[in-house]
């Protein structure tokens, strides 16, 4: 888990999980070009979410790694004005950084987007009118519980899955009823 990158090695990207059950956070390392790609994909699969929603502000508010390393990226990409919050403080300043902001999408994983339902009054309140989640696999029925908490549709939450290791794999498609690959991945039996 702590391993430097190999001797030699081109210029790399380094992204830390939050941890494992070592307690010992695991380095990850991406080349340039697989840090880029992994940009692309998220940012396609966002986009054509997105397309024609209006949305133009977006916080980030996840724990570490890649995702929250390249969140601003993929917003900058996608013409909105973005701000990132770090998952280390407490609920209170997540529930104030969305008062100030109001942002129109919220980047978070499931885990975070529970516990500022469950210490909101009115989660509705923060005009938030998407919800992307990476992290921990959503159910259907919880993202549509989710949605409703915050006064949107089910179609307006894209659950994202994958790993740190190898970044976005699939996006939860309403239309479909499961997971959709991302673009240039094959499903292999």
């Amino acid at each position: 888990y702590l391993a430097p990158p190999p001797a030699g090695a081109p210029p790399l990207q380094v992204y830390r999980t939050s941890g494992t059950s070592s307690g010992v956070r695991k380095a990850i390392y991406y080349s340039e070009e697989d840090d880029r790609r992994y940009v692309d994909i998220r940012t396609s699969i966002v986009g054509r979410w997105l397309a024609g929603s209006g949305v133009r502000t977006a916080l980030a508010d996840m724990g570490t790694g890649h995702a929250a390393s390249t969140a601003l990226d993929v917003f900058r990409r996608l013409g909105l004005t973005g701000e990132a919050i770090s998952f280390e403080l407490p609920v209170s300043h997540h529930l104030s950084k969305l008062r100030e902001l109001r942002p129109e999408l919220l980047y978070t994983m499931p885990s975070i987007l529970e516990r500022i339902a469950q210490a909101s009054d009115d989660p509705s309140a923060y005009g938030i009118r998407r919800i992307w989640l990476v992290g921990e696999v959503a159910s259907p029925a919880w993202q549509r519980g989710m949605a409703a908490r915050f006064g949107i549709g089910a179609e307006d939450v894209l659950d994202t899955v994958g790993s740190i290791e190898i970044g976005t794999v699939a996006a939860w498609s309403h239309a479909h009823g499961r997971y959709v690959l991302a673009d240039g991945l094959v499903a292999e039996g």
